[in-house]
């Protein structure tokens, strides 16, 4: 398992934050290679995500879902797991995310998620993944921060 935390601010409230990281397909839109392709009648979530580090890539598909939805606390705990598309291996993570208001009225987004992956991707080392990931959570900022200022909720502070 490799332990991944980034944090990041954004220029939205709290509450306008949550409502985009509590709904899956909206996530999706802003995580580069992800898409939700349907809400299963248990409350999980099936979909895929392609992940390029150097020159191997691998597509995931796979289910997840919410272990905990803390709106009160802007916390989210979600899990997932996933098999390559060609059976070159698996993914599976546990992902936590905390909303933090600042002063300013913007937000800090708090990450830390526990992966675990076999396979082809697996030879690559923890430090190309970290600088993956990295790369990864700046993309996924600068689209929530896109996605935030196309809101119109987005500056409301309490709606």
């Amino acid at each position: 398992m490799i332990r991944i935390e980034h944090k990041l601010a954004v220029a939205a409230p709290p509450q306008a934050v949550w409502r985009i990281l509590s709904d899956p397909f909206e996530v999706a839109m802003s995580l580069p290679g992800a898409t939700v392709t349907e809400r299963r009648d248990d409350g999980s979530y099936l979909g895929h995500v392609t992940v390029k580090v150097g020159p191997l890539g691998a597509t995931y598909r796979g289910v997840m879902r919410f272990e905990r939805l803390d709106s009160e606390r802007f916390e989210v705990e979600l899990v997932g797991q996933g098999l390559d598309a060609k059976g070159r291996g698996s993914a599976e993570m546990r992902m936590t995310s905390r909303l933090v208001p600042l002063e300013d009225g913007g937000t800090e987004v708090h990450v830390t998620a526990d992966i675990g992956i076999k396979g082809i991707l697996a030879q690559l080392g923890r430090g190309m993944l970290e600088g993956v990931s990295a790369r990864l959570f700046q993309q996924f900022g600068a689209a929530l921060e896109r996605r935030l200022e196309r809101r119109p909720d987005a500056a409301a502070s309490g709606a």
